[in-house]
């Protein structure tokens, strides 16, 4: 275990510091390091290469991070998420060793046929080809050590960044180990093959007689905790564009019935299938999707739901003030952040996704342009929407390798209206009376709370409150002005001390040491950067192109 933490400390160091000096010149004081995009795409290459040959643990949580445009910039996103969980495969003796050990019998007089070279190997587990009561089947055995490995990563992570959150408060740090102790919880959950066809079961039970969907069989007789044996299933992969057309199959359809597929996951049955990628989903000649790998699902709590089905009202009707109210409920935004500026950020990325005029490169542009400054602000996302999120990229990404011009929000706006239609049905929709009634209720409001106002001004009652960000900037200015004051006096103090020595005693060489600590205690006063005059150097920065 030690050397593990030398390993990962050794290799990660270079770029904790890297990133605490991007803020802070001298890491606990110092205005910001203003780097190149180039500089920091190549410091992002250097880091999905050092995070692939840490292993499966940082691969997988790297995965995660990929999508959160809230916390990481736009250039890192793009280097993890291609981050792929592919590793060597480990030796057939010790599949053999493991399913002996777990089922008491040697694969021989388990199975009629076991092949010795794998399907693929991931970072946890490990698939090999099998035939079981006369059906082709799938055995997946889990990696030896590989529990060992992931709470000791996992041990390393939380150790870094209660390092970090000591060097200062920062929301990326707080977000970072909200990521980590969920996917803690998660992977715990994934390593366990008996869990994962509790989840197989129950999804047979939410989609049973589904017709586009195919949901694999269990052998739960000779399922454990480490291996886990289900029914194999021909089919290819969703961005196999050859096999689409050598089938002859309907792009379109399919990524529609695999919307509405997850829609119901997320919005109706409340468990989600939260680790979608092309090796899970596949597709069969007849055009039905079969989704495999349910180690990692979700629990997606009613209010969370319904709170979501809100938002999604909001965003298909282009109800902007709706959609970031419900921003708020759903715990996306923390107070600090400006609603106004959230507002006309999603304004303009709806807008743009609607405007028929532009091509999908340059919707792709413009919208990461806006998102990227959202990773600077004290933005959260909930464990449950990081994943939705992951499975909507996965969803645009196979899209786009059939059509490049493929747009997901245009796309799903109109699935989302049938959807909330047959989920809700005429009442789920605002009528025109509701939002009359819901106006006069609001300007109602406005009238009392003006009144109550002007009250409180005519009787000398009125109070004005600073907001806590502001408060923040200007605790900081303040702090920064008494540290001024205070030099000064002393460089003066010393200055006058000097000469009352030096009349006394009529020494140059004292009045000389004396004068020159007190000339650079004045001149230090200069020189102390300050804080207020740091967002205008980041502005000009970045007008300039010189920061993400």
């Amino acid at each position: 275990m030690l050397l593990r933490i030398f390993i990962v400390w050794f290799r990660l160091s270079p770029f904790v510091l890297g990133f605490l000096r991007d803020r802070r010149r001298w890491i606990l004081a110092g205005p910001p390091i203003f780097r190149s995009e180039e500089e920091h795409r190549k410091r992002a290459r250097r880091l999905t290469s050092t995070i692939a040959s840490l292993g499966p643990s940082f691969i997988k949580l790297a995965q995660v991070f990929a999508i959160r445009a809230d916390i990481v910039p736009r250039v890192y996103l793009e280097e993890l998420s291609k981050l792929h969980d592919r590793v060597p495969p480990f030796p057939t003796s010790q599949v053999r060793k493991r399913i002996l050990d777990e089922l008491k019998r040697p694969p021989e007089t388990i199975f009629e046929r076991f092949d010795a070279l794998p399907l693929a190997a991931a970072s946890l587990g490990q698939v090999h080809r099998a035939r079981y009561r006369g059906e082709e089947a799938i055995v997946k055995v889990l990696r030896p050590g590989v529990e060992e490995l992931v709470a000791t990563d996992i041990q390393i992570v939380r150790s870094l960044l209660f390092i970090l959150e000591q060097l200062g408060d920062h929301h990326t740090i707080r977000a970072a180990r909200t990521i980590t102790d969920e996917f803690s919880r998660v992977i715990a959950e994934e390593m366990d093959f008996e869990h994962e066809a509790d989840n197989i079961e129950r999804f047979h039970e939410m989609f049973r007689g589904n017709e586009f969907v195919v949901i694999p069989e269990i052998h739960r007789e000779i399922t454990t905790t480490h291996v886990l044996v289900m029914k194999y299933y021909e089919g290819f992969r969703l961005t196999d564009v050859a096999e689409f057309q050598r089938h002859h199959i309907d792009v379109d359809r399919v990524i529609q019935n695999l919307i509405e597929f997850y829609g119901d996951q997320v919005l109706v049955h409340g468990l989600f299938h939260a680790d979608p990628h092309p090796g899970n989903i596949l597709v069969q000649p007849d055009a039905r999707i079969v989704l495999l790998d349910y180690g990692m699902v979700l629990e997606i709590a009613p209010d969370f739901r319904r709170d979501l089905l809100r938002a999604t009202i909001a965003a298909v009707r282009q109800d902007m003030d709706e959609l970031v109210n419900m921003f708020y409920k759903l715990d996306l935004l923390e107070p600090d952040v400006s609603p106004a500026s959230v507002k006309e950020a999603a304004a303009a990325i709806m807008s743009i996704h609607f405007d028929k005029k532009l091509t999908q490169r340059q919707i792709h542009e413009i919208s990461n342009q806006i998102l990227n400054t959202f990773y600077r602000f004290p933005l959260t996302l909930p464990s449950s929407l990081v994943y939705i999120l992951r499975t909507a990229a996965l969803i645009e990404g196979i899209g786009l390798a059939h059509d490049p011009s493929f747009d997901l929000i245009r796309a799903g706006r109109p699935i989302a209206k049938q959807f909330i239609d047959r989920t809700l049905g005429p009442a789920g929709w605002p009528t025109i009376k509701d939002r009359v009634v819901k106006e006069a209720v609001e300007v109602y409001a406005l009238l009392k709370d003006m009144e109550s106002v002007f009250a409180r001004a005519g009787r000398d009652q009125l109070r004005i409150g600073i907001h806590s960000a502001d408060m923040d900037g200007l605790e900081k200015f303040i702090s920064h002005l008494f540290r001024r004051l205070v030099m000064t006096i002393a460089g003066v103090g010393l200055a006058i001390v000097t000469s009352l020595i030096y009349v006394r005693l009529g020494s140059l060489l004292v009045l000389g040491i004396g004068l020159f600590f007190s000339i650079s205690l004045i001149a230090l006063v200069f020189l102390l950067p300050n804080p207020q005059r740091y967002p205008f150097r980041v502005r000009r920065a970045r007008r300039a192109g010189k920061l993400l």
